[in-house]
């Protein structure tokens, strides 16, 4: 499911991802040592907020922009993981709940690819297990993700298409 988000859209979600980053940056917060986090945190924080945005938009799910640990990213329902990469991998952490439901979504902003979903339990398998000098985690293919149903796709106009509606 293709989801492209508004100029307005991406403002919003860039104001959350600036304000991760400050709060990360304050409290001394280290990367993970993990294959799933990227050297530039910034940009990170960026694509993720965006990404979240998109799934929210996407499924008409509400998107509070708060971020955290323990802190389900959409509809209190999805972690949302996001690459850049089209054919990208579902990236599952150890640190994931066994019964949380991740989404993957392929970036190239304004456009956002919704591939599919698994639970962590699904995805955790040896088969998916991937190691390199940074760590470990598993990755699932695009393949093994669960798609969206067209009736699960509920997505309203954006507020910038209705900016009419600010000048009341």
């Amino acid at each position: 499911m293709l989801v492209r988000l508004t100029p307005d859209e991406i403002r919003v979600a860039c104001h959350h991802a600036a304000d991760r980053y400050a709060n990360a940056l304050a409290r001394g917060a280290k990367p993970k040592v993990n294959v799933d986090q990227p050297e530039d945190r910034a940009a990170t924080d960026f694509l993720s907020s965006m990404a979240e945005m998109a799934v929210a938009k996407g499924l008409n799910l509400y998107w509070s922009g708060v971020g955290g640990v323990g802190v389900t990213d959409v509809g209190n329902q999805y972690e949302v993981r996001s690459t850049t990469l089209p054919h990208g991998k579902l990236v599952i952490s150890e640190g994931d709940k066994d019964g949380q439901e991740i989404v993957l979504v392929t970036c190239n902003p304004p456009e956002f690819n919704i591939v599919g979903c698994i639970y962590a339990r699904e995805g955790k398998k040896n088969a998916y297990r991937f190691t390199n000098a940074r760590g470990w985690c598993w990755m699932v293919p695009q393949e093994k993700l669960r798609r969206f149903k067209a009736d699960q796709i509920k997505q309203p106009p954006s507020v910038g298409e209705n900016t009419w509606l600010l000048d009341l």
